[in-house]
Formats: C-alpha cells, structure tokens, sequence
C-alpha cells in the first residue's frame, strides 16, 4: 500500500521460496580441566552444548568410564531432533589425564633394636 495512494496504487506479488541446504549446528565445548587418573568422566566435562537447536549429545568415551593418563580424545555428536533442518554434527577437544600419585603400604614390619 502506497503512502501517496493519489499518484500509485496498491500493488502485491507471491513467490515461492525453497530452503535447499539444512544449516549445521554449532557446538560449543570448551576443552575440560584436566582431571587426574582414576576420576570418572562425568557431565562437567561432557557438557557441550547446540546453540539452542533442540536434539541430543552422544560421547566417546561415554560418561562414567576411567580414562588411561595422557592427552584423550573427546567426542560429543549432536544429533537435532529436525532433522530436516539441520545436519548431524561432532566436536572433538582434547583431555589432559594426569598420573595419580602412588600410595606405597608396608606392613609386617618388626622394629629391632640394637
């Protein structure tokens, strides 16, 4: 509708529109504070997060387990619930699992005096 409804008059137009491509979610995973060996994975360094698309995390490793000390891969696959929107996607950051400390246990000792 024109603003100078003297001069022009109103006018309208349909198109269509096709979205072709799906959009990829961006994970967001900060690299996790190193845990010592022994310390089970568990949500506080398993917590990426889609960006507010709605859907679901897989880990690799998976929550609970006990990782080897060293640098360890982690893995979160984000699956979208509209999967006709949007891609399935992964993320990878890295994991510093250091040594614990070894405990040392003598028993069966005797004192002798001289």
């Amino acid at each position: 509708t024109p603003t100078d409804a003297v001069n022009y008059s109103t006018a309208s137009a349909t198109v269509s529109l096709t979205v072709s491509t799906k959009t990829t979610p961006t994970i967001t995973w900060a690299t996790p504070a190193a845990i010592t060996y022994g310390t089970a994975l568990s949500a506080t360094q398993l917590n990426a997060t889609s960006g507010g698309v709605a859907g679901t995390f897989t880990y690799s490793p998976a929550i609970s387990t006990v990782l080897n000390a060293g640098s360890q891969n982690l893995t979160a696959t984000f699956t979208p619930t509209d999967t006709t929107t949007y891609n399935t996607t992964t993320k990878t950051v890295t994991l510093t699992v250091n040594k614990a400390a070894a405990t040392v246990t003598l028993a069966g000792l005797t004192a002798t005096y001289n």
